[in-house]
């Protein structure tokens, strides 16, 4: 999994980041296969060359930024003995992977994202960046209120007529998405704006 926050041990390298499982084995829920630390050792320097940061193994999770930080993580959930198939991933979960990055670091990590294919056959994406859905994704799974809303192909999210995916996608206002205690006035272009609830526009 790559989480949002990236979750590196700050009290551990960058290189004891990445090998962890391989090193020190899951619990009984997700147990791994654990290796010599000298093969681990070449797995994790081949991890980090993937996502660009090849010989930063010494240094500390508080040293990077956040996009290297993020990068991390990708090296972690990707790390794999290519000779052991207990140590591939079938499935890596992406939890807003891209939120609170520039523009360029986002692309980097969207590019990991695209490239993990060969790592990893299924990526599962929970994203609410347009970019990262546009660039990284073949299906959409469009929830909201813990409800299933659409689901379908990424190439029909201009074309499809839901009206859930085209007020997000839209950015628009009007639409069946409301916030409970929300009221909506109406506006010059229809849209309407979302109130404090007793009436009056933020």
């Amino acid at each position: 999994m790559v989480f949002q926050n990236s979750a590196l041990f700050d009290s551990l390298t960058v290189a004891e980041n990445v090998g962890f499982q391989m090193l020190y084995g899951g619990d009984r829920s997700a147990p791994s296969v654990r290796l010599p630390a000298d093969r681990v050792e070449v797995l994790v320097e081949e991890a980090l060359r993937k996502v660009g940061l090849g010989g930063i193994g010494g240094k500390r999770p508080a040293e990077l930024s956040g996009g290297m930080r993020r990068r991390v993580a990708f090296a972690r959930a990707v790390i794999c003995d290519p000779a052991l198939e207990a140590t591939r991933k079938d499935v890596v979960l992406m939890d807003e992977v891209t939120a609170g990055l520039d523009s360029m670091a986002s692309t980097r990590v969207e590019n990991l994202m695209v490239a993990m294919g060969d790592e990893c056959p299924t990526r599962v994406v929970v994203t609410h960046q347009f970019s990262t859905i546009r660039r990284t994704v073949e299906r959409v799974v469009f929830l909201h209120d813990g409800v299933l809303r659409w689901d379908g192909p990424v190439s029909e999210l201009d074309t499809t007529d839901n009206p859930y995916v085209r007020q997000y996608f839209d950015a628009s206002l009007a639409g069946p998405m409301r916030f409970a205690d929300d009221e909506v006035l109406p506006s010059p272009d229809g849209n309407g704006v979302p109130t404090d609830g007793n009436g009056v526009a933020p």
